[in-house]
Formats: structure tokens, sequence, C-alpha cells
């Protein structure tokens, strides 16, 4: 087994990403206080896999953390009616930071050298890509609000162009990744 870095290299990450995860599921529950605590029962879950994820560097872990997180805000979104949710950016921002930051505590427990321009790269991407995601989510927002009501034609297009974006944003940060 190989010997495990200094553990500042990747405790700050994953401490990080955890109290993000806990911050994120904890708001998404609390904003619905009337289902409050059946609703934190899949944000509690994710928290703990992601802290379990990141200390076994089990990177699929990750991804099914930030996966249930996403379905405890989609339930919450359906509990207050569906519609439009002005705070959709926002929570799609933080699962994009709660999972990269989860990815770089795994990378970082490996012992490897950390390249400053690449790491430097890294972060400016997805600084790019969360400020990119969240511009494109608030026009897409405000697009949304100015239009009739959607019927499940609409809905269905627009969770198709949503789990695009996501493929394509994985696909990018996967190639990026691969060429560090």
């Amino acid at each position: 087994m190989a010997a495990t870095p200094a553990p500042s290299r990747w405790v700050i990450p994953a401490t990080a990403s955890t109290a993000a995860a806990a911050a994120l599921a904890g708001v998404i529950a609390i904003r619905d206080a009337d289902i409050a605590g059946p609703l934190a029962i899949p944000g509690v879950i994710a928290v703990l896999l992601l802290a379990a994820a990141v200390l076994m560097r089990w990177t699929n872990g990750i991804a099914v953390a930030v996966v249930l997180i996403g379905l405890e805000y989609a339930v919450a979104t359906v509990q207050r009616g569906g519609g439009v949710d002005a705070a959709a950016p926002l929570v799609g921002a933080g699962l994009l930071v709660v999972a990269e930051l989860g990815h770089v505590a795994c990378e970082r427990a490996e012992p490897h050298a950390l390249i400053r321009g690449v790491e430097t790269r890294r972060w400016m991407i997805v600084a790019a890509a969360t400020a990119g995601g969240i511009a494109l989510a608030v026009i897409a927002l405000a697009v949304a609000q100015n239009t009739a009501s959607f019927g499940f034609g609409e809905l269905a297009a627009g969770a198709l162009a949503v789990v695009t974006v996501v493929g394509l944003l994985t696909w990018l940060a996967r190639d990026v990744r691969d060429r560090g």
C-alpha cells in the first residue's frame, strides 16, 4: 500500500466538500418545513456517503452522493408544486462544487506531485463552469417565467437538455483532467 501524503493535501478539500454538501442538503430540506424531516433523509445519506467515499477514495460514491442531493432537491421542488425555482442555478452550482472538491480530495490523497499551473488551470475551469452555469440558468429561468405554463413535452425536453449539458460538462472535465 502506498504511503498516504500529508493530510492537509486532501483533508481540506474533503472537509470543504462534505461541509458544502451538508449545507446544500440542509438548506434544501429546511426550505420546506412541512416535510423537512422526510426530505432530509436523502440529504443525510448523501453527506454520510460523500464523507465515506472521500475517505475511501471511491469516486463513484461521490457521484451517488451528488445524485442523492439532486433527488432531494427534485422532491422538494415537486412538493412545492413544481414550477420554476429561482434557487435552481445556485443548487446546480453547489452540486458542481461539491463534486469537484470531492474528486480533488480523492486525487490529492494519492502520492503525486501537485503542479501549481495545472491546479490553477483546473480551478479556473471550475470557476468558469460554475459562473457560466449560473448565468445560463438565470437566463433560462427568466425565459421560463415569461412563458405560459409548460406541459409534459416541454418538461421532458427541458430535462433532456439538462442531462445533455451535464453530460457535456462531465465529458469536458474528464477531457481536461486527462490532458492535465
